[in-house]
């Protein structure tokens, strides 16, 4: 029986780590006068390479304003549009937010702390919730806020919703196969991207860390970029939603790009979170 393709690559890309392992084993064995020779610098000849992973199905600008109206007219339960909604305002791992708790949730600086447990590289991380997120979340709390997770799941072996519940509410709107949970992550980082925003505002938000950088890591690096960063793409999509991609729409966003992502000591929320101020509150 053939190997599965992500089990293969998985295994591959952990012996790339173990030649590395070997070959910085044999060179302090060297400096040391253990051994002349680097036995571990060969195996690079001999060793093939992961394939590249293909990117989880998501969409683009131009498919969104459909795919947004689709989900707004979405039958699924409050509670499991408020998840897919999560995934797509903050882009963030769909397990991530599958595990949300409410302790996590700091309404008064729509704020998300999540702790290093959760996070693939073992570090705490700060993720700015947009206005549109923290009215959708106190609403959830009127439900779901005496327990410990945001989004429950259904029976008492489930602690949270299933792994399929949010690609479910896609499907359901008719985009089976086309968009996933953790495909919203790459829509929003080619859309981030795109418009301008910084490369390391964006990875940051991404909660991706560049192998080499993570003793530097801060929970808080580039906050106050992030926080105007996910409040222009949640109004950007609403406007998507509304009115269509226009050359309107797309020079007034333009300029909220080049104020809040380059001048210090800007507004970093958007007078659509002014408005909802009330709903930084827990109830």
């Amino acid at each position: 029986m053939s190997q599965p393709s992500h089990q293969k690559r998985n295994a591959l890309n952990v012996s790339k780590k173990v030649r590395g392992w070997l070959r910085e084993i044999f060179s302090q064995a060297i400096a040391r006068g253990k051994c002349e020779n680097n036995p571990a610098s060969e195996l690079k000849v001999i060793a093939k390479e992961a394939p590249k992973a293909k990117p989880y199905p998501h969409l683009l600008e131009p498919e969104l304003p459909d795919f947004l109206k689709a989900l707004d007219r979405s039958t699924s339960r409050f509670i499991q549009r408020t998840a897919a909604w999560m995934t797509i305002w903050t882009a963030s791992r769909p397990s991530m937010v599958r595990f949300a708790k409410w302790t996590e949730i700091d309404f008064d600086s729509a704020l998300w702390k999540i702790s290093r447990e959760k996070m693939k590289m073992r570090r705490d991380i700060v993720i700015s919730l947009p206005a549109q997120l923290v009215a959708q979340l106190r609403e959830l709390y009127k439900q779901t806020g005496k327990q410990r997770y945001l989004y429950p799941g259904i029976g008492w072996k489930n602690d949270v919703i299933s792994e399929n519940t949010i690609n479910g509410v896609f499907a359901r709107i008719g985009y089976k196969g086309r968009m996933v949970g953790h495909g919203t992550r790459h829509t929003a980082s080619t859309l981030l991207r795109e418009h301008g925003w910084e490369k390391d505002h964006v990875e940051m938000q991404l909660a991706h860390i560049e192998e080499g950088t993570a003793g530097d890591y801060n929970q808080a690096k580039y906050l106050a970029q992030r926080i105007a960063m996910m409040q222009w793409c949640a109004d950007y999509l609403d406007a998507l939603k509304t009115t269509g991609i226009t050359p309107k729409l797309t020079a007034q966003f333009a300029a909220r790009v080049n104020v809040y992502s380059r001048t210090p000591g800007t507004p970093l929320r958007s007078k659509s979170t002014k408005q909802s101020k009330s709903a930084a509150v827990r109830p």
